[in-house]
């Protein structure tokens, strides 16, 4: 087949188009085998629409509309609103019925989030009308996003959903809603959703036993799948087909293990399954990959803490390596960087309060641990900073009123050191690293009774180690979770912030602040935000 010209779309797309193109009306048969595909529609990227099952060697016209609708015509049902129809081209079929479109999206910040319908008229000699209309493809052209995970925090029954928010113009574009859902709060790491490649399938675990697909253009959901007491962090394999689900298991009597569950995105149906010998945490991270999966759990023989290594295109158990202290039995934060794995633990019934940091260095041969234990301390959080080779660490100390943050230096021989940094009284609940310094989220402590410290945004510069407090802070609800977005649109901090109820009465926001201008606004959400997941362009 002769290469295929690309099709400039970018007028078309701002409104200046083609003459309309007109279809009678009446009732029709839309073609059952031929379908159109397309790739994820970034802005500033090329858009590739694929018309797959169409009779070989034939005419096929793909027009587009900013609107849709659903009108019976002869050749089928016409899916796109007929006052702003415009013809876009013309292909001919190859011998398989495939032809392709290939669209110029703008980087024009005006475009995001802007609805685009295509549809495809293809030529059939076997059908009454001779042509046949193709089922469409909805999208939203995709600029800087969010996706806060939100629950209502007072009324009876909890509401849940999840806010598909426009970020480049602040605004919210779609909404999952989940309804009823359980009291137990998500943490930042999870309820975080996952994607298809192109963007056209979404999941999201809406409870601990719900796994909700959705359409992340419109927040229509498609499926939802009953699962097991399940960890509430998903994971896809890299090419976006596949997604896992970890249901956790029991340690009580009776004794279950975890099992790895595989769902296929399009069409939300269970595929494979891996049954784990001893129960999960449900802290859980796959490589950059996405070819293997970390499964932090206890030995069920020894009771010590241990991560299990996953193959997960072939759903073998490689093998694992212990983490902790004999005494482990919580784990805190796990997440794998530089191609390692650190995984900070603590024992929550001993009078030393011993908490680990555990380095995971994986081969192909296995996986060897340095694990680093102290008495009287937690660490809940912590981020690699990749460019200087460290970990800003995030130390509780249970019998003293202190926190804050240490340096780890990571050391590819010995013990890693790490050295407090300037002291500032902190309870780090997030941190993000923008490449020369980390943005740090101390959420305070203010709920009743008795809390006093407003939650407040902290900046150190990883040079001077110089610390910046954000002028903003948050005197009876503090920040939940923190996403921080550089790319060829936004430049900007996000923070999670739940309402407050009557009387003070303070609406649930996602606070943004503007790193180029210093400027902030917010963007109203339906519900508190628990967590957020960050999309910026490619």
């Amino acid at each position: 087949m002769a290469a295929i010209p690309r099709v400039d779309c970018a007028s078309i797309l701002l409104g200046r188009c083609l003459a309309p193109l007109v279809l009678a009306c009446g009732a029709g048969v839309a073609s059952a085998q031929a379908h159109l595909e397309h790739s994820a529609p970034w802005l500033g990227r090329t858009l590739d629409l694929d018309v797959v099952g169409a009779p070989a060697n034939q005419t096929v016209e793909l027009l587009y509309s900013p609107s849709r609708t659903s009108i019976p015509t002869p050749l089928g049902t016409l899916e796109l609103r007929r006052r702003a129809l415009r013809r876009l081209g013309v292909r001919t079929s190859d011998g398989s019925g495939h032809a392709t479109f290939h669209i110029a999206v703008p980087l024009d910040p005006a475009l995001a989030d802007q609805e685009a319908h295509f549809q495809a008229i293809v030529t059939d000699p076997a059908a009454p009308a001779g042509r046949t209309l193709m089922n469409a493809s909805h999208l939203r052209l995709l600029g800087t996003r969010l996706y806060a995970h939100e629950r209502s925090r007072y009324p009876d029954p909890i509401q849940g959903g999840l806010e598909i928010v426009d970020a480049v113009h602040g605004a919210v574009s779609a909404r999952v809603d989940f309804g009823p859902v359980d009291d137990a709060e998500l943490t930042n790491e999870e309820g975080k959703p996952v994607f298809s490649a192109n963007f056209a399938v979404g999941a999201v675990m809406a409870t601990s036993t719900r796994l909700v697909f959705f359409d992340p253009f419109f927040g229509t959901t498609r499926a939802e799948v009953p699962v097991a007491p399940s960890s509430r962090i998903l994971w896809t394999d890299a090419a976006g087909a596949r997604v896992y689900v970890l249901e956790k298991g029991s340690s009580a009597p009776p004794v279950q293990g975890a099992r790895l569950r595989v769902f296929d995105l399009e069409t939300a149906a269970a595929t494979a399954d891996l049954a784990l010998p001893e129960a999960a945490s449900g802290l859980w991270c796959a490589s950059d990959d996405r070819s293997t999966a970390f499964v932090a759990a206890f030995d069920p023989t020894s009771g010590a803490a241990i991560l299990r290594r996953v193959a997960l295109s072939s759903l073998v158990v490689q093998d694992s390596v212990a983490i902790g202290t004999p005494l482990t039995r919580e784990f805190d934060h796990l997440r794998f960087a530089q191609g390692q794995v650190f995984v900070t633990s603590h024992e929550p019934f001993s009078l030393s309060f011993q908490s680990s940091l555990a380095r995971v260095q994986i081969s192909a041969g296995g996986m060897s641990a340095l694990v680093q234990s102290g008495a009287n301390t937690r660490l809940p959080r912590f981020e690699p900073v990749p460019a200087v080779d460290l970990l800003l660490v995030s130390k509780m100390f249970p019998l003293v009123p202190a926190s804050g943050l240490y340096e780890q230096q990571l050391s590819a021989s010995g013990p890693d050191t790490d050295a407090p940094l300037p002291w500032v009284y902190l309870s780090c609940d997030d941190m993000v690293a923008d490449g020369t310094g980390m943005w740090v989220m101390d959420a305070g402590d203010n709920e009743p009774p008795g809390g006093t410290e407003p939650g407040r945004l902290y900046r150190i510069d990883l040079t001077t180690h110089a610390w910046t407090q954000y002028p903003h802070s948050w005197p009876f609800v503090g920040p939940r979770d923190l996403e921080l977005v550089r790319d060829a649109l936004t430049d900007e901090v996000y923070l999670a912030c739940r309402a407050v109820a009557p009387p003070i009465g303070i609406a649930p926001v996602i606070f943004v602040i503007d790193r180029r201008t210093g400027t902030e606004r917010e963007i109203t959400t339906a519900q508190s935000p628990e967590s957020m997941l960050s999309v910026p362009l490619p």
